[in-house]
């Protein structure tokens, strides 16, 4: 119904303060929108940099006379935990919620920080009102960056002792997911104050942070810069392995897979070593910032030029290179450069192989950080990097044998390879068993079944992972004929991309190769009746080309189809060019093989 946001910037005996005043109020049509009434709110607690006070929340229902009734959230129900050593959670649920309720919140936070969270106006729910204002003292000078593409209603009143810019939306839409969004969180309609300074008749102050002062900050924290100068105890075990290899690659290699073998994520993503790396390595067990952080320890002690890498990844949104701030980040990943080549590794990710750019970050821009030895900060030190490699893509091929029976019922084998990011896709959403392969698979094919299923290099991440299964099914029957889908085990039986407008790019990540070679064997009682034609379609930008051939011999259809998409993110404003293309290649890959019963005597 409403949210509203208040940010209030003091100087108090010298020292900012800022007082963030928040307010909610949400109508529950349904039993789903229930959980909308649990509300957790995080804050930072180390060093006193944030406290959370005056929890208010109230239910409204109407009784059985249509008189509302309104229940009081209980203080007792309000619950505080630590999340770890910088963030605590509190957390509450508004009592007596049902379909028809409205909810309504409101808390204040204090911050002895100088910055200004991001409002956003959009949410995963309507939003009938949103609204954010900023009081401060005309002294800072704060430029207002929205990323809208609605009306955003403003107003600035200046005063003696205080400013206020205010900003709001009326009857904003639920953000729609679309498929192949890069993240939901680059497409929310929000806006966010950028500080550039503060300025006064006897003094002039660049408040705003900028990144070798950020880094230099962040080398001193005791829960990331100094935990690069802790000792690792290597094991006998990783002693023996990097003995056996002599090229810094293969010895990457092998710490990678170490790290990822004998370490176990506890789920949680950040940038900190919250416990310390030399715990972690201890009890076997960390977060995301102290399981890489010690992958980059052991790289540099086995003389690998290795660093920490600040990454957002792609759940947690798009970095702003502009805003010198370490809250975007949400984890750290290992960087190494091997002669003139680059890998990112993420030991978290049980899945992709270290000659690979994890998929949670490929395409995106890292900060890396390569302290040297030297006292002061250089420029050599840090740099924004892209993580994405061309040469590295998507590629599946499937190779299929087919015989069509006179009851029209086709049985056969087919080998589906997996290279590169289609071999970490098909692993990080199936485990690496024959049973989950086999319900994935069934999944596109609904009337199909599999009397073999087997797999081979699922654990071996330098070589493709193959599928080899025997199937069968019933071809589609009109009358006398008979229709084959040759469209078999690609994935790309549908078209995700049938909307006529959309919001966000299209965003890949990656190269993608196809190859789908086959044949089919047809019973003497049917007669080939029509076949697709050979083709070739490519857009005008030559980043989308599909070629097909087709062709017969006797009572055998073999085919052959490769698609490249060379391209790994096209933008809204390519769209309607790229969608009216895929329609079309959509099209041709399930245009059938089509037989006809012969005609008795």
């Amino acid at each position: 119904m409403f949210e509203t946001s208040e940010t209030e910037i003091s100087i108090i005996a010298g020292r900012i303060q800022l007082t963030v005043r928040n307010h909610t109020r949400i109508k529950i049509y349904n039993e789903k929108g229930q959980r909308e009434a649990n509300i957790k709110l995080n804050y930072i607690e180390k060093s006193h940099a944030e406290n959370i006070q005056k929890i208010e929340g109230q239910t409204y229902n109407l009784d059985v006379n249509g008189n509302i009734k309104v229940t009081k959230l209980d203080k007792k129900n309000i619950f505080k935990k630590p999340v770890n050593n910088r963030i605590s959670e509190i957390a509450f649920g508004l009592p007596e919620v049902k379909s028809g309720s409205v909810i309504e919140y409101r808390y204040t936070l204090h911050r002895t920080l100088l910055y200004v969270n991001e409002w956003s106006f959009q949410r995963n729910i309507p939003v009938v009102h949103s609204s954010v204002s900023l009081i401060y003292p005309p002294e800072f000078k704060f430029t207002p960056v929205p990323r809208a593409y609605q009306e955003i209603e403003s107003d600035f009143k200046r005063g003696s002792t205080y400013d206020i810019q205010s900003y709001s939306m009326k009857n904003v839409p639920p953000l729609r997911e679309e498929p192949y969004m890069s993240s939901e969180l680059d497409y929310i309609q929000r806006i966010r104050f950028s500080l550039l300074g503060y300025f006064s008749h006897d003094v002039t102050i660049k408040v705003a942070k900028e990144w070798p002062k950020v880094i230099e900050e962040l080398l001193d924290d005791e829960d990331f810069g100094l935990q690069l100068k802790k000792n690792i105890p290597r094991t006998k075990e990783l002693d023996v392995q990097l003995n056996l290899n002599t090229s810094d690659y293969q010895r990457m290699v092998t710490i990678y897979e170490f790290v990822r073998k004998n370490m176990v994520w506890d789920g949680k993503k950040s940038i900190w070593a919250l416990d310390g790396v030399r715990s972690a390595w201890d009890k076997k067990t960390g977060n995301s910032g102290e399981i890489n952080l010690i992958l980059v320890n052991l790289l540099k002690e086995a003389g690998l030029k290795a660093s920490p890498v600040l990454v957002s990844t792609r759940d947690n949104g798009r970095v702003l290179s502009t805003d010198p701030t370490i809250h975007q980040f949400n984890t750290v990943m290992a960087y190494v450069l091997i002669d003139s080549s680059f890998f990112v590794m993420d030991a978290t990710d049980k899945n992709t192989p270290a000659s690979l750019v994890p998929p949670s970050v490929v395409m995106s821009e890292g900060l890396l950080i390569s302290k040297s030895d030297n006292t002061a900060l250089s420029e050599s030190d840090w740099g924004w990097k892209v993580l994405w490699n061309e040469n590295k893509v998507y590629e599946k091929q499937v190779n299929l044998s087919g015989i069509m029976a006179a009851d029209g019922r086709i049985s056969g084998t087919a080998l589906v390879i997996n290279k590169g990011y289609a071999k970490t896709e098909i692993l990080s959403k199936n485990d690496p068993d024959s049973v989950s392969i086999a319900n994935a698979y069934k999944a596109m094919h609904a009337n199909m079944s599999f009397n073999e299923l087997k797999l081979k290099n699922e654990q071996v991440d330098s070589l493709p992972f193959e599928q080899r299964l025997g199937f069968n099914f019933p071809s589609d029957e009109n009358g006398d004929y008979r229709v084959i889908n040759i469209n078999l085990f690609t994935g790309l039986n549908t078209n995700p991309f049938l909307g006529e407008n959309r919001n966000s790019d299209v965003f890949f990540g990656y190269n993608q190769k196809y190859m789908i070679r086959g044949g089919f064997t047809i019973p003497e009682s049917f007669a080939i009746e029509e076949l697709p034609k050979n083709v070739r379609m490519i857009t005008p930008d030559q980043t989308l080309v599909l070629t097909r051939m087709m062709q017969k011999s006797n009572n055998i259809v073999s085919y052959l189809i490769t698609l490249d998409f060379k391209q790994p993110l096209y933008s809204v404003d390519e769209y309607k060019e790229f969608s009216e293309y895929y329609k079309q290649l959509n099209s041709l890959l399930n245009e059938p093989i089509v037989v006809r019963k012969n005609m008795q005597p």
